[in-house]
């Protein structure tokens, strides 16, 4: 899982960790004070560590004065807003708050963030009733079911249809197949058995669920020869294709056989890093490289060790250049 809004948590030198701030003086109580009192700028890791942004501190590790003054009228844990009003432009000529403060303007800093506050607080509240409704729409947003419009005409297969290009996609379904509210799907499916006998009705809406393998139906479609009967067809991957081989040219146990190993991997970076990253251990990516690609054992090893920096263009003329000249020597033989 990323890291979200990186620009701003690295912005200015970036921030110190809660064990960093210790090792500088700072007591975990005082921190724990700042944060709960609104008297510190910080932010979470996707693991719950705080990370406190250089830029709040002098350099005996006290808060700018107006840096304090500016988060106690903020009086908020949205720390991502906190940290953008500091590091992103909010003054006439691209000047952020610390700019302003660094450069003896911190009154005016203040006083901008002074005026922002008494424009929200004149806002009036949302109604019961509106906050429900964005409850639903946060939900609705997060929700990651989906609703296709299948139709059927064997028992193994199901084609979907494709809004975008108005076809059917036959045992695949594409993101242009996939409908939000099930409403939506259930009016352009009637739409299209519209005029046609109940028996004969040929669209079904179901519900689906993206995953990393593909997509993933939730619902069954009816048997087309015997209604009473209910089935799932199989689905395959949008684009998915077979992984490509590996052709050996180069002698197992020698340096070439690996080296032939890493020039493929570079040369067909996706699909190799896709075989990997879906694997749930070494021990199956390995084994994934060798079937899928038919490396063998040393090639996959060798493969699985590859650094990131294995990936540049100089990484792969190198190995290109190194390859070539062992078959060279080797024919020479």
């Amino acid at each position: 899982m990323a890291e979200t809004n990186p620009e701003l948590k690295t912005a200015e030198g970036g921030a110190w960790s809660t064990q960093e701030m210790l090792q500088r003086g700072i007591a975990l109580g005082e921190l724990t004070r700042g944060r709960r009192r609104f008297q510190l700028a910080y932010w979470r890791n996707r693991f719950g560590g705080c990370h406190y942004p250089k830029w709040q501190f002098d350099r005996s590790m006290k808060v700018l004065p107006e840096v304090a003054e500016i988060l106690g009228l903020f009086r908020t844990y949205d720390t991502m807003r906190v940290l953008s009003w500091f590091v992103q432009p909010v003054a006439p000529g691209r000047i952020s708050l610390l700019d302003l403060i660094r450069s003896g303007r911190g009154k005016r800093a203040v006083a901008i963030v002074r005026r922002e506050e008494q424009r929200n607080a004149s806002v009036s509240p949302l109604s019961k009733k509106a906050i429900a409704e964005l409850d639903r729409r946060v939900r609705d947003f997060e929700d990651p079911t989906r609703y296709v419009i299948a139709s059927c005409w064997t028992r193994k297969h199901a084609a979907f249809l494709d809004i975008e290009q108005g076809a059917y996609a036959v045992g695949e379904i594409t993101p242009a197949c996939l409908f939000r509210r099930r409403a939506h799907a259930k009016s352009v499916a009637m739409a299209l058995d519209r005029g046609k006998p109940r028996a004969a009705k040929r669209h079904w809406v179901v519900a689906v669920r993206k995953n990393p393998q593909g997509t993933r139906l939730l619902e069954s479609l009816p048997d087309p020869f015997d209604p009473k009967k209910r089935f799932k067809p199989r689905l395959r991957a949008p684009g998915a294709a077979k992984p490509p081989l590996l052709v050996p040219i180069a002698p197992t146990h020698t340096r070439g056989h690996i080296v032939e190993g890493f020039l493929f991997a570079l040369e067909q970076r996706e699909a190799v890093v896709g075989l990997i990253a879906h694997a749930r251990s070494r021990t199956e990516a390995k084994r994934r490289l060798m079937r899928e690609c038919l490396m063998s054992p040393a090639q996959a090893d060798a493969v699985l060790e590859l650094r990131w920096w294995h990936f540049t263009r100089a990484a792969c003329r190198r190995y290109e250049t190194e390859l070539r000249g062992f078959l060279s020597a080797k024919a020479s033989t």
